[in-house]
């Protein structure tokens, strides 16, 4: 058997052709610099809509909340006598919203709510539900912050929108 020792070269590197150039590595650099300002950009502004977003459908649901417990006039346990009306009240300063049952006293129902930082409302409408005759006092509110806005109408007979 003829046995012959192979050997494998290593690569050689010359110095013709082989890397790449300071201006072509300034050039990725670069284009990946921007990109990432550019993600960046889009995820911020993504993050503020979502906040002014979440903002708003808090405020829808708590504004649902009030017109279905009058609908099925559904009394608070700490309600003493008898159930007029359920209330979402807007305060302006600090921007924050609550909502109560009115028997007649007016008797706190959850909690009261803060809008994140830079959120703000623009009018400070309360929307009262009446229990018995149905429909709602109406009124529209604007969520504004990270100059993005999102509107509330609630009409007399109680659709929000």
């Amino acid at each position: 058997m003829n046995m012959k020792k192979r050997f494998i070269q290593a690569p050689t590197f010359s110095k013709s052709g082989a890397g790449f150039t300071l201006i072509e590595l300034t050039i990725i650099f670069s284009v990946i610099a921007i990109l990432s300002v550019i993600g960046i950009s889009v995820s911020i502004d993504y993050n503020r809509t979502q906040i002014v977003n979440s903002a708003y459908e808090g405020l829808k649901t708590t504004i649902n909340t009030a017109k279905s417990r009058a609908l099925s006039q559904r009394k608070p346990s700490n309600c003493d006598g008898t159930l007029s009306d359920y209330r979402v009240y807007i305060l302006q300063s600090p921007s924050r919203y609550y909502m109560r049952a009115v028997c007649p006293d007016p008797v706190s129902v959850g909690g009261i709510v803060k809008l994140p930082e830079n959120v703000t409302f623009d009018s400070t409408p309360t929307f009262i539900f009446p229990v018995l005759i149905g429909g709602s006092s109406g009124g529209t509110v604007t969520l504004t912050g990270y100059n993005k806005s999102r509107t509330i109408t609630v009409d007399s007979a109680g659709n929000i929108q």
